[in-house]
């Protein structure tokens, strides 16, 4: 409900009649950054984007062990953490507290800036996050927003990555980073994030050639932007929740879902996105062939919710088929669970289950437990992806969350 109602604001700024700089537009403005996070007086800045490991904000999380019970070290928790990253105060070395999901006890994780902390020949797992809506962290912000609007711009990729660590679905040391979020340099998973992805793998690649990918929402798209563009060889598997392909899609499903009511929605839609952030350039997007490109010898395993108000089945269904027809290894992964939005499957039971099933098939480090009760999960979303384009005639098996 609270993204349509954004919607319906965000399409008001654009009525001739109610421009931005009235006192109805302002209104609106003030009330967007109040309620959502998100400052529609934000500058546009012409210039190319140069990430470093420093304004990435990159971060490596060591888990420090089941046993392992802090002295007199001084633990944050991950809003405290994602604080110290957005007014630059982290020091070289923090302690990550996170409770786990099944007992409650805090697991701890070693916070290192930069990427030394990287051990020689490890597995290391790369975090990829999606959009980030607000401007600070829940901390020194409304904790009761959702969504794209609790995730802050500046230490954005520990809040959600804290997450995946808390559903074992990352089992071992992580690597997370923020995509700068800005209007001037966002630009839906194409050019300025395969930049990002090729300086952190380029940096990973020096200490190791076993690297796994993880990403959600804009970063799942962004993944498979630099998988078919850059084409890495040291992947030895990737994750993905929700990845979509061009804004075209994206923003038809935006209207159909969130603005029904509004004649030409759709269009509407990506208007409004393509002049808030005119970064994007549809000539750049991700197609259906470019999946081809990824390495063959890299296993993809994609969770998809049913009814997705932002994934369509149908473009989830074209998505793998593409990279079925292609050559690769993929599973897909569907879940109905009414109580979910987008992007949101790693909260969820039968993902988590699935995912660990795939890293120990394909020999990473997994969570033994639920590994083992995916087992069958994951032969089920191998059948989905084989025969996805039967979608309509029972042949995608579908799990209830």
């Amino acid at each position: 409900m609270s993204h349509r109602i954004l919607y319906f604001a965000m399409v008001l700024l654009y009525v001739p009649a109610i421009n931005t700089e009235t006192f109805i537009g302002r209104t609106i403005k003030k009330w967007i950054h109040t309620s959502f996070g998100i400052d529609m007086n934000e500058p546009f800045i012409n210039k190319p984007f140069n990430p470093t490991i420093q304004n990435l904000n990159v971060v490596t999380l060591v888990p420090c062990g089941d046993q392992y019970q802090p002295e007199d070290e001084i633990s944050s928790s991950v809003s405290e953490l994602a604080c110290t990253i957005d007014q630059q105060t982290l020091p070289e070395q923090a302690l990550l507290a996170i409770p786990d999901k099944i007992t409650g006890s805090q697991n701890y994780w070693q916070v290192n800036t930069g990427l030394d902390a990287i051990k020689t020949d490890e597995t290391i797992f790369v975090y990829s996050r999606g959009y980030a809506g607000a401007a600070k962290p829940a901390a020194t912000s409304d904790k009761k927003k959702g969504g794209i609007c609790a995730i802050p711009k500046q230490g954005g990729g520990v809040v959600v990555c804290s997450q995946w660590l808390k559903n074992s679905i990352i089992n071992g040391t992580c690597v997370v980073f923020d995509y700068p979020d800005t209007r001037s340099y966002f630009d839906f998973g194409l050019n300025n994030d395969k930049q990002c992805l090729e300086l952190i793998y380029d940096n990973i690649q020096d200490k190791t050639d076993n690297i796994v990918f993880f990403g959600n929402c804009r970063g799942a798209k962004a993944l498979l932007t630099y998988l078919s563009r850059s084409r890495p060889q040291e992947v030895k598997g990737v994750i993905l929740d929700a990845p979509f392909m061009d804004l075209d899609q994206f923003t038809q499903e935006i209207g159909k879902n969130y603005g029904k009511i509004v004649p030409f929605s759709q269009k509407i839609a990506k208007k409004i996105i393509t002049k808030w952030y005119p970064n994007y350039r549809k000539k750049d997007d991700l197609t259906y062939s470019d999946l081809k490109r990824i390495p063959k010898h890299i296993p993809i395993f994609i969770g998809h919710l049913k009814g997705d108000a932002l994934v369509s089945d149908k473009m989830m269904q074209n998505m793998v088929k593409a990279l079925r027809d292609s050559g690769h290894t993929v599973y897909l992964l569907v879940v109905d669970d009414k109580t979910k939005s987008h992007s949101r499957l790693y909260q969820t039971k039968p993902f988590q289950q699935a995912a660990n099933a795939f890293l120990k098939k394909h020999n990473l480090p997994h969570d033994v437990t639920l590994a083992q009760e995916g087992h069958a999960m994951l032969g089920h979303a191998k059948h989905t992806a084989l025969n996805v384009d039967k979608w309509k005639s029972g042949f995608v098996h579908v799990f209830k969350a």
